[in-house]
């Protein structure tokens, strides 16, 4: 007996969003329901200016299927696959798989087009309906540039001149001496100073030299004898 279409295809995931220049899989899901299938010619229609198809392929629903039309225009956004095989299948499963890639930003509807079909045991037509899915590509984030940093500069230290110490003059502590501070001062004797560069002049020192004692000497006394002695003798002569 022939049984009614019932055979829905869909894809999974149904919807997305991926970045441009990133690559995902979409895979074209087959439910016979009460339907048993041995072909499918799939036609369908993308944006061309969002996604890029890059390759269809059998999936697990058929075994070693034969793949008669493999077809891929991403000038027109259309992709045409066929396969079929000699024994029939009922249940759910993977048809085939694709693999897209964001090519641009935007939202791009992936549909089958009215001339899909899926043929059955007895009947031309089991194909009930057909689901499309919707795709997301978004804008690629735009990197953060780095700051760069220029080489570091060290600061050159202006020496600072050290100040001229002036000499000054230290006085010399006054001594005292005797009971309760009496006694004679000692007057502070200055300390010169010396400016740089020039050679002290020595300052001469005059030494007490002792003087001869008083006393008669012995040779002076003999002379003056010797005088009175021939100044009488002279004075005698004359008389």
């Amino acid at each position: 007996m022939k049984a009614a279409p019932a055979t829905v295809l869909s894809l999974s995931p149904a919807a997305i969003t991926k970045a441009v220049e990133e690559t995902f899989n979409v895979d074209i899901v087959v439910n016979t329901n009460e339907n048993s299938i041995v072909s499918a010619d799939i036609d369908l229609t993308f944006n061309p200016n969002i996604l890029e198809a890059l390759s269809i392929s059998a999936g697990s629903f058929f075994e070693s299927p034969t793949e008669p039309t493999r077809l891929i225009n991403n000038n027109l956004g259309k992709i045409q696959y066929s396969l079929f095989t000699m024994t029939a299948k009922q249940g759910a499963g993977t048809l085939a798989s694709i693999v897209f890639k964001g090519k641009g930003p935007g939202i791009s509807q992936v549909t089958f087009d009215s001339t899909t079909t899926v043929g059955g045991i007895g009947e031309t037509e089991a194909l009930s309906r057909a689901e499309p899915g919707s795709y997301v590509i978004a804008s690629a984030a735009t990197p953060t540039p780095t700051p760069t940093t220029g080489p570091t500069t060290t600061p050159t230290q202006t020496p600072t001149p050290s100040p001229t110490s002036v000499p000054t003059m230290t006085p010399i502590p006054t001594p005292t001496s005797g009971t309760g501070g009496l006694g004679p001062t000692a007057t502070p004797t200055p300390t010169p100073t010396t400016a740089a560069g020039t050679t002290p002049t020595a300052t001469p020192t005059v030494s007490s030299q002792q003087l001869p004692e008083t006393g008669i000497v012995t040779p002076t006394f003999i002379f003056v004898g010797l005088g009175i002695l021939i100044l009488t003798s002279g004075l005698l002569l004359l008389f």
